[in-house]
């Protein structure tokens, strides 16, 4: 019994460690919750400049997993001004070769932090494939399709390549996202 009651407490500890390690996922080392203002006020602290704000996000720029200008979007829930989701999105790249090269050095920087992807994806649609020459125009024409997410303690974490040939990174608070999603319609029901 003194042996099961010890193998128990060790796993347990065990358990309570690997939680501890990831806990909620924190963009800029900021946790994706709470008041909007409060957390655009955190970035700035963090390195982050104040470009904007608008009816349901902040737009703010700065460094952001080695990326020197990223554009950051923080949407707010539109009553209560909570923090819904970050969005992080690089400078234009010009070659297929560097996106695809920063898009698979940062995808296994996440892996390495959050485990393997939930879902992973990396295809072109026709007629594009890889290999063919053509990929920077695949990507262009929105026919590349490099999409990788994690769940992660309530919250969604996705990198993609987007058509406008730079990276975005996506931190979703999922709980949060479905108050956005509510108040949005809401408000949308509100306005007919």
């Amino acid at each position: 019994m003194k042996k099961f009651i010890l193998a128990a407490l060790a796993l347990f500890l065990t358990v309570l460690t690997v939680s501890a390690q990831t806990g909620s996922p924190k963009f800029k080392g900021i946790t994706v919750a709470g008041d909007a203002s409060v957390f655009v006020d955190a970035l700035k602290t963090a390195g982050f400049t104040y470009v904007a704000e608008h009816d349901e996000y902040y737009l703010l720029k700065g460094p952001f997993a080695g990326f020197n200008d990223c554009r950051t979007i923080v949407s707010r829930t539109a009553a209560t001004n909570m923090v819904a989701k970050v969005t992080a999105v690089t400078e234009v790249y010009s070659t297929w070769f560097s996106i695809r090269s920063d898009y698979e050095d940062i995808k296994e920087a996440y892996t390495q932090k959050y485990g393997v992807p939930d879902s992973d994806h990396h295809f072109f649609s026709p007629p594009y494939k890889l290999g063919d020459g053509y990929e920077e125009t695949a990507v262009r024409v929105d026919k590349c399709h490099y999409l990788t997410i994690w769940h992660v303690d309530g919250y969604t974490i996705g990198i993609r390549i987007t058509s406008s040939m730079k990276i975005c990174i996506g931190y979703e608070n999922d709980a949060i996202m479905k108050v956005y999603s509510d108040e949005k319609e809401s408000n949308r029901i509100s306005d007919i």
